[in-house]
C-alpha cells in the first residue's frame, strides 16, 4: 500500500457509486463513508476494492481520490445497445447503456459486427481494460438476448446480470446424464448399507409448480406409543463428489435462482428434477434426521444417517391443506397430518417462547403469464398451516443438524489432531445493528406503535408485541413486518458459530435444500464424514469458510435478480392498466414524492409531487410525512389512500402513481 505526500498511509476499502457519478467508501476509524467526487473516481466501478488518498478537508465531508483500483468487481455488463453518432453512417457506432443504476458510465462496444446487434437491443459485453478516464471505456459483445422489452430478452439479461447461466457446460451435463444412466444399479448397491424406509409411510409438500423436491417427511406410530417422525432430504453429496465437474459448477453457482416464469438450478435437470428429486413411488437415496417425539412434541431421541426412501404422496401446499381442512374424506394420510399439524404448532409455540421472531404477514404475488411471458393476472399466495408445519419441520431439522453436527466434530471420536481440526457450516444471524433499532423505533413511533428497547437491544417479544398490534389491518402488518426486516442483519453463512437471532436458536444451519443451495451439500459431507469417526483436513478449514462466503454473496445475488424480475413484470403487468385505481400503502417518503405499494397485488411505485396539484407539499422528515403548506394536508407512511397508474417505465422496471 503506497503514502501520500504526507507520509500518510492510504486506505483501501470497497467503493459504492451512484448513477450520477458519486463514490463513498466505508472506512473503519470514520464516523461516516469517505465521498469520492466522479473527478476522483479514476477509472473505477460499483464494488471495485480501491485505494483511495485523503484530500486535504475543504468542507464538512471528508474526501479522497482512488489512487489505484486494487481488484475489479466484475468485468462483464449487461444492459441496452443504442446506436449513437450520426445515424445515416454506413458504418453504425453503438453503446452500451448498462442495467446496473449505480454504473455511471456507457460503454463504447468494439464488435458491430456481431450477429443481430440493432437499436434498442438487450446484451452482454466483457469490459476492455479502462486506464484513462477521460476516455470512454470500451467492451465487447458476448451475448446478445434479444430486442429489448421482449421476455425472453429481459429474463436473459437479469440471469446474465446476476452472474448465473442458463445452460450447463457440456462436461457437467454429461457427467450427471451417466449418473442418470446408472441410479438403478447404485439403489441397489446402496440398499446394503442404508437404513430402509421405504416401508414407512412418507410423502412430500411443495408449491404446486415445484419439480426438485428436497424434502419429504415420514409418520409411524411406535410400539411404546411415541411417534417417529423423519425429515428426509436428498442425499445430493454421494452424487455431487468434491473435485468433480458437477461440485465445481455447483459450487460455482451456490444457489437456485427463482425468477416469475423460470428456475435456473444449482444443479443439472438430470440431478434436480430427477434422480436426487423425492419423486412420489420411486426409490430415492436420502440423509435423514429421525426424531423420536412425545404427545407433547418434546423430542425423546435422534438418529442421523443415510437412508433410502419410497414417497407414497406428492401434496401440493393446497392439496395438504385440503387434508387438513377436511382429513376424515383422507383415511391415510388425514389423521397423519392432523397429528403432524399438532406437533409442527406445538414446535412453534416453543420457539415463540424462547424469544423467536414471528413473521406472519409474508404474503407473495405470483404472476400468470401467457404464451408469450406476458403478465395477465396475479395470484395472491397466502401462508397456511401445510406451509407452517412443512417450515416447523424444517426448522427442527436444521438446528438439531447444527448442534449435532457440533457436538460430533468436537468428540474425542471424531480423532481430531492439530492437522484435523473441528469445522461446520453455520447459518448465522447476527443482532440488529444499533443505529437501526433506533431508527426503527423512531419509525414505528411515526406509525403510532411504541417499541421498547432495553439496553439498546431489540427483544424478539417487543417485536411480535408490535407486529400484533397491527390488529385487523393487513395493509399496516405488512408495512411494519418490512420495516421490521429492513433493521435486521443479514443471515450469512460462516465456519464461526454467533447463533440465528430471528429464529432464536444458540445453532443453526441448513441442511434440508441441497438440491438448490451449496452450503447445505457442505453439511452433509461434513455430517456424513463425523458420523463416520472421521475429520475434514487442516486445510480445509479455510476452505470452508471461503464457501461460505461465495455462498452468502451468491445468494444476495439471486435474490437480487428475483426481486428485478418481479418489479420488471410488475411494471409490465400495470402498463395495461393506465388510469386503472387501486389502493395503496404509503411505505415511504421523500422530497420528491411518496412511494406506494398496492395492497392487493403488492406492485410499489412513486406518487410524485408534481401531480399533487391540490397544494405545495414539504417533507416532513421525522414526521414521516409529506405536509401540504396551506392546506395542512397530511400523507404520512402507513395511511392508504386510492391511486391510479399514470404510467410505467418497463426498462427501468418503475411504476409511476398519482392520486385517484
Amino acid at each position: 500500500m503506497s503514502k501520500n505526500k504526507k507520509g500518510e498511509t492510504n486506505k483501501i476499502g470497497t467503493l459504492a457509486t451512484t448513477g450520477k457519478g458519486l463514490g463513498f467508501v466505508t472506512i473503519e476509524g470514520f464516523d461516516e463513508d469517505i465521498m469520492i467526487q466522479q473527478g476522483q473516481l479514476n477509472c473505477a466501478l460499483n464494488g471495485d476494492t480501491v485505494e483511495i488518498e485523503l484530500l486535504p478537508r475543504a468542507g464538512k465531508r471528508v474526501e479522497a481520490r482512488v489512487v489505484k483500483i486494487v481488484a475489479r468487481k466484475k468485468t462483464t455488463f449487461v444492459g441496452t445497445v443504442v446506436r449513437v453518432g450520426d445515424k445515416n453512417s454506413a458504418t453504425p457506432l453503438y453503446d452500451l447503456i448498462t442495467d446496473d443504476t449505480k454504473c455511471y458510465v456507457n460503454f463504447a462496444i468494439t464488435n458491430t459486427d456481431f450477429p443481430d446487434l440493432t437499436h434498442e437491443t438487450k446484451a452482454q459485453i466483457e469490459m476492455e481494460p479502462w486506464t484513462d478516464p477521460t476516455v470512454q471505456p470500451r467492451g465487447k459483445i458476448t451475448e446478445v438476448f434479444g430486442s429489448a422489452g421482449t421476455h425472453r430478452a429481459e429474463m436473459g439479461a437479469i440471469i446474465a446480470g446476476a452472474g448465473f447461466d442458463q445452460s450447463f457446460p457440456r462436461e457437467v451435463d454429461a457427467a450427471a446424464e451417466k449418473l442418470r444412466a446408472n441410479y438403478e444399479a447404485e439403489v441397489e448397491k446402496e440398499r446394503k448399507v442404508r437404513k430402509d424406509f421405504s416401508n414407512v409411510l412418507t410423502f412430500t409438500i411443495d408449491p404446486y409448480d415445484a419439480k426438485d423436491f428436497d424434502d419429504a417427511l415420514s409418520y409411524q406410530k411406535l410400539p411404546n406409543g411415541m411417534h417417529e417422525i423423519g425429515v428426509h432430504i436428498a442425499d445430493v453429496s454421494h452424487f455431487v463428489r468434491p473435485g468433480t465437474a458437477l461440485d465445481d459448477e455447483a459450487y460455482r453457482r451456490a444457489t437456485s435462482v427463482y425468477l416469475v416464469d423460470r428456475t435456473i438450478p444449482m444443479l443439472p435437470e438430470a440431478l434436480s428434477n430427477d434422480i436426487c428429486s423425492l419423486k412420489p413411488n420411486v426409490p430415492r437415496l436420502t440423509f435423514s434426521a429421525v426424531f423420536t417425539l412425545d404427545d407433547d412434541a418434546l423430542v425423546r431421541g435422534k438418529w442421523f444417517g443415510c437412508t433410502i426412501i419410497n414417497s407414497a404422496k406428492r401434496f401440493t401446499y393446497e392439496s395438504a391443506q385440503e387434508v387438513l381442512d377436511h382429513p376424515g374424506n383422507d383415511q391415510k394420510f388425514g389423521p397423519v397430518l392432523t397429528k403432524m399439524n399438532k406437533f409442527a404448532k406445538l414446535l412453534n409455540e416453543r420457539r415463540m417462547k424462547r424469544g423467536a421472531i414471528s413473521f406472519e404477514n409474508d404474503r407473495e404475488v405470483k404472476f400468470e403469464l401467457d404464451a408469450e411471458g406476458k403478465p395477465i393476472g396475479l395470484i395472491k399466495k397466502e401462508r397456511t398451516d401445510s406451509h407452517k408445519l412443512i417450515e416447523e419441520f424444517m426448522l427442527l431439522a436444521n438446528r438439531s443438524v447444527a448442534e449435532y453436527g457440533t457436538s460430533l466434530s468436537t468428540s474425542a471420536d471424531a480423532k481430531h489432531t492439530p492437522e484435523r481440526p473441528m469445522v461446520f457450516v453455520y447459518r448465522n444471524h447476527d443482532l440488529p445493528n444499533v443505529d437501526k433499532v433506533m431508527n426503527l423505533k423512531e419509525f414505528l413511533a411515526s406509525l403510532g406503535h411504541k417499541l421498547h428497547i432495553k439496553g439498546k437491544k431489540l427483544r424478539a417479544e417487543e417485536l411480535n408485541d408490535v407486529m400484533r398490534s397491527a390488529g385487523d389491518d393487513p395493509a399496516l402488518a405488512a408495512l411494519i413486518e418490512k420495516s421490521i426486516l429492513r433493521s435486521m442483519s443479514k443471515a450469512v453463512y460462516s465456519t464461526k458459530n454467533i447463533g440465528h437471532y430471528g429464529l432464536a436458536f444458540e445453532q443453526y444451519t441448513n441442511f434440508t435444500s441441497p438440491i438448490r443451495r451449496y452450503p447445505d451439500v457442505m453439511v452433509h459431507r461434513l455430517l456424513f464424514q463425523y458420523l463416520e469417526g472421521k475429520a475434514p483436513a487442516k486445510e480445509e478449514l479455510k476452505a470452508y469458510e471461503e464457501r461460505c462466503l461465495h455462498s452468502s454473496v451468491r445468494e444476495r445475488e439471486a435474490m437480487h435478480a428475483e426481486w428485478d424480475s418481479i418489479k420488471y413484470k410488475q411494471s409490465e403487468y400495470l402498463a395495461t392498466h393506465i388510469g386503472d385505481t387501486y389502493e395503496a400503502v404509503i411505505t415511504s417518503v421523500a422530497d420528491w414524492g411518496m412511494y406506494v405499494e398496492t395492497i392487493e397485488e403488492l406492485c410499489e411505485g412513486l406518487v410524485s409531487v408534481r401531480d399533487m396539484t391540490d397544494d405545495f407539499y414539504e417533507h416532513h422528515e421525522k414526521a414521516y410525512a409529506l405536509v401540504g403548506q396551506k392546506k395542512k394536508k397530511r400523507y404520512r407512511v402507513g395511511d392508504t389512500l386510492k391511486v391510479k397508474v399514470k404510467s410505467t417505465d418497463i426498462a427501468k422496471k418503475q411504476v409511476n402513481f398519482m392520486l385517484a
